[in-house]
């Protein structure tokens, strides 16, 4: 099941991009209200990807079923001359390849891969990982979702604020670890203000 979801989520396209690309993350009800009058069942990779982790899946057809769901809603949605809708027939063609192998038993990444593993690759999957657990993560005791405290970023004032208020505390510093942790420049104001 894992091999088949890595098949698809590594493949690249001729042009060097991933085929999965617009597929990652579903397009969000603020911003693409339209989406979900035509998609009633929406559904994208990440949240494949958190089913697999779970183990929600029982058998390979269940995973064939969801990224067939994701197929389906990307034709259905997106016009026959759009990159996604010609992303998604693609992603098809490629789903029946990668069973084929699935059901002789074989790998499709060591079979049918066409993107050669790198650091880089291997980063940017980690670092996906990681942004799909903190999109999904969920506080235990209330059971509201965690990243939306993370939406918004301080104001330039108060990160100003809490940065000088950090260069008075780091010269207290010095005390402890025998060093000048003053910023030490010809004028009293420090470069960025």
């Amino acid at each position: 099941m894992q091999s088949l979801f890595d098949f698809l989520r590594r493949y690249r396209r001729e042009d060097g991009s991933e085929l999965c690309e617009p597929f990652i993350r579903a397009p969000k009800r603020r911003t693409d209200p339209q989406y979900y009058e035509v998609v009633t069942d929406p559904l994208d990779l990440l949240r494949i990807h958190q089913k697999l982790k779970t183990e929600e899946y029982g058998e390979v057809d269940e995973v064939r079923a969801d990224f067939q769901k994701v197929i389906d809603n990307a034709l259905k949605y997106y016009k026959d001359d759009t990159d996604e809708h010609e992303a998604a027939r693609e992603m098809q063609n490629q789903l029946n390849k990668a069973m084929e192998k699935v059901r002789a038993g074989e790998d499709p990444v060591a079979t049918l891969s066409n993107r050669e593993e790198s650091e880089e690759g291997e980063l940017t999957e980690m670092l996906e990982e990681l942004f799909a657990a903190v999109i999904e993560g969920k506080d235990s005791s209330e059971g509201r979702l965690l990243h939306t405290q993370f939406r918004f970023l301080p104001s330039q004032k108060v990160v100003k604020s809490v940065f000088f208020r950090f260069l008075r505390f780091s010269r207290h510093l010095k005390y402890f670890f025998g060093r000048d942790t003053r910023h030490t420049t010809s004028s009293s104001r420090p470069p960025w203000t």
